[in-house]
Order: C-alpha cells, then structure tokens, then sequence
C-alpha cells in the first residue's frame, strides 16, 4: 500500500521529464511544544487534558504543518522536563499529494496518542510535591528557542532568556511556534510559590519566579488550557483574574502572544 501510494507521488510530481518540474514544498520547521500536567491536581483532570489535545493541539499542528514535542509539568522546580517524542504533522513529504498527505497525517495522530498514553502512565506511583509551571514553561521557551536557532526540535538548557535576546523565535521569516499549558497554571513549587501566600502582586510574583527576566517566548503563541480550574469544581486556591494577569504578563513581555487562557477549549467540546 505504501509502495502504491509513492509512486502515485511521484508520477504526480516527477514532471521534469516534460520540462514541467515544480519545487518540492519546504518543511515548515514549525514547532508546538505541550505541556501536560502529571501533578496529582492535573492528573484527576486527565480527561480534559486528553481532550484539549484533540480538541486545540492536533488542529494547530494540522494548521501550521507543526511538529509537537510532549513535555511534564511536575515538581521539578527548574530541572529540564524529558520530552517525549515529536510527532511531525509537516505535509511538505507529501509534495502536494493529497493521499500521502492523509497519511502522514494519520501516522503522526497516531504517535502523539502513543506518546500522550506513554506519558501519563509514567506518572503511576510517582509522588508529586507540588506543581512547577513557571519552570515548564522556561523550559519550554528554551526548547522553542533553540529550535529556531538549529531549524527543528532540540533539547535546552533551561535558559531563562530577557525578552528580545538572541534564541527566540521572531524575525525575519521565522517558523510558526506554539505553546500549550495543560494545566490550571498555578506554581506552587518554589521559587514560583502562588498560594503559599497567595498571588497578590504580579510584579513581585514575576520577580520571584523568573528573577525578573522573562522567558523568551518571541513570536509564540501561547495556550493555557484548564487554567484557574480546580478538580471537582473546587475554589481555586489564587485570584484567576490576577492569575491571569501574571501570564498575559509573562507571554507578552517574552514577545509572544497570548491566544487562549481558561477552563474550555476553543470552540465546542468533542465531549458527548
């Protein structure tokens, strides 16, 4: 079926016996780095993890011909997170041919699923002190930084860069970026501790958790899905409003841009 489905390709494609050879689509080098949350709050929400990623991820992969690297928020407090996988949703293999296209489509689906499955099974019997967002999301900034600056998905050092500084993902014709927080979006894992006390002042709270240098988040667009939620409908433990404020904030001053941020998914739920 395979070998079928390439030579369709190429008797589609390979004109350039009739001097009609058109130039083979570029890889897009796009990259949508997800965060999901392992910490015992996060994985009682599992379900709406699972299905935020159907549901946003998987269509913006789709849309920008992304590759999606899968990461944890834990309680690492500043250590590299172990990213798993890459599915590639990049068409440009394809060359135009729809049916290959559906297929590489297909394949990359069905590695994101295997690397969702593999990663919420890694969190059984694993203990969790507490959420460390604000050092997933640095984590993050690096991995989509160094990927502008190698053309694809790397592994970072965690840098936390200040705004503007070289290794983000703006200028010139820069490839798409993505970030996906899966999470209520509340740090309670020193330095980035939000309800112990809890978040009063933005400025000192961005102090605190990122000394005072904001991730390089240039040219991102960030997505926070299931922040200020708590499981079971429980109060949320902070101010949202304020919360909100903390990582529009964040987003902003990394040169990037906040798309969406609370309880729903863009658009109507899958859920029946």
């Amino acid at each position: 079926m395979v070998a079928s489905v390439l030579a369709t390709s190429l008797a589609v494609t390979g004109l350039g016996g009739c001097g009609l050879a058109e130039s083979e689509p570029e890889p897009s080098d796009a990259l949508l780095v997800v965060l999901a949350d392992l910490t015992p709050s996060g994985l009682l929400e599992e379900a709406a993890q699972r299905r935020h990623i159907t549901d946003v991820v998987v269509p913006l992969a789709i849309a920008h011909d992304a590759e999606v690297v899968l990461a944890a928020i834990d309680d690492a407090a500043l250590v590299d997170p172990e990213p798993r996988g890459g599915a590639d949703f990049d068409r440009a293999a394809a060359q135009g041919n729809d049916v290959l296209a559906e297929k590489l489509l297909d394949d990359a689906r069905a590695e994101l699923a295997r690397d969702v499955d593999d990663l919420f099974a890694s969190a059984a019997g694993r203990p969790s002190r507490g959420s460390d967002v604000a050092g997933a999301v640095a984590w993050a900034a690096g991995t989509l930084g160094d990927a502008s600056s190698t053309g694809g998905a790397g592994s970072s050092g965690n840098e936390v860069r200040a705004a503007g500084t070289s290794g983000g993902a703006g200028g010139g014709e820069s490839a798409w970026r993505g970030l996906a927080v899966l999470s209520d979006a509340i740090s309670t894992i020193p330095p980035c501790t939000m309800t112990r006390p809890p978040l009063a002042d933005v400025e000192a709270a961005i102090t605190s958790c990122f000394a005072g240098r904001v991730p390089d988040l240039t040219g991102t667009d960030a997505y926070f899905l299931g922040a200020g939620v708590m499981p079971g409908g429980e109060p949320t433990p902070v101010d949202v409003g304020l919360l909100e404020a903390f990582w529009t904030a964040v987003v902003e001053r990394g040169g990037g841009s906040l798309q969406a941020f609370g309880p729903t998914v863009l658009g109507p739920t899958t859920d029946t």
